[in-house]
């Protein structure tokens, strides 16, 4: 008879109760059992997998000697102990990669606006710089004295975002020699119709750089996971490949063994032949390959490449 340990007291009983509560008789009665726990979301589908272990406690006779059921009893318990944890492995990664899919996805889907974001703010930005400038070539000498020797060549040394979105290499130039016209002629800043437009201009500034570290921010955190969720996802091809591996070397050695073969052993009970035979019931081994395979084609249809930080 195949044997267990109760989950509360650790005492020996039958593996048809084992299977069922996962406790001993008493432990039953004492109401110590679990309750069912229900689960959603990316679980949904999935019932609590049965962790009981399925070997078989049975001590070696002089007779499993002859017949040749000690050396299957020790196969049998070696490979169920190694498929029953490479297939807990698989359950624990496959639902960790589940949830690690939904924070990528989640990431990703405020990157756009964020971007959106500091486009906008550009565009905001170019719009003020155009109005002081009109504003200055309006009431002062701004364009007679500051915009030649700006093109004479004078570099750009302010205000440069290293991925621009909307800004040309002459707005550049015009609004650094807007700046350094009001440090020539401080009295004109003073004024209140530069004043609020500069003042508007910080403003505008101090967006820019609060949405562009928020940007980075989510850029580098999404770049870490997909590298993480990447190599996760490897992970549990890998154990997956291990599983049918041991199986299919476990298989291969029961059915080699004296116990298994001959015309005696095609009369035996179930029970019996259960009890020198990989027990793969509560495996669902099939159900989780494919929502890897699932999770890894909608990972594959989407954008993988990573994105780049912006510079301020």
């Amino acid at each position: 008879m195949a044997f267990s340990r109760c989950n509360n007291c650790g005492k020996h009983i039958p593996a048809r109760h084992a299977y069922k509560s996962g406790l001993c008789r008493d432990c039953y009665r004492q109401g110590k059992y679990r309750k069912p726990t229900f689960r959603g979301g990316d679980n949904m589908g999935f019932r609590p997998a049965n962790h009981t272990p399925k070997t078989i406690n049975e001590r070696p006779t002089f007779g499993g000697f002859v017949s040749g059921r000690n050396n299957a009893i020790f196969i049998k318990n070696e490979y169920q102990l190694e498929l029953d944890n490479t297939f807990k492995a698989i359950v624990d990664t496959v639902h960790y990669i589940q949830t690690k899919n939904k924070e990528l996805k989640e990431v990703y889907s405020k990157i756009p606006s964020v971007k959106y974001n500091i486009e906008a703010h550009q565009i905001e930005k170019a719009g003020l710089y155009t109005n002081l400038g009109n504003v200055l070539k309006k009431e002062t000498d701004f364009e007679e004295k500051m915009w030649k020797t700006t093109q004479q060549g004078k570099k750009v040394k302010s205000i440069t975002v290293k991925n621009k979105f909307k800004d040309s290499d002459v707005d550049e130039m015009r609004f650094d020699s807007m700046m350094d016209y009001f440090q020539k002629y401080p009295e004109y800043a003073s004024k209140s119709t530069f004043r609020k437009i500069l003042e508007k201009i910080d403003e505008k500034e101090r967006e820019i750089r609060k949405e562009t570290e928020h940007y980075n921010n989510l850029v580098s955190n999404y770049n870490f996971q997909l590298s993480e969720f990447e190599i996760y996802i490897q992970k549990a091809e890998d154990k997956l490949a291990a599983y049918e591996k041991i199986k299919e070397d476990g298989e291969k050695r029961l059915a080699d063994c004296r116990y298994n073969k001959g015309l005696v052993s095609k009369f035996r009970s179930e029970q019996d032949k259960s009890d020198t035979n990989l027990n793969l019931l509560s495996h669902r081994f099939d159900a989780f390959k494919h929502t890897l395979d699932l999770i890894k084609s909608a990972h594959s249809e989407g954008p993988r490449t990573k994105f780049k930080e912006i510079g301020y």
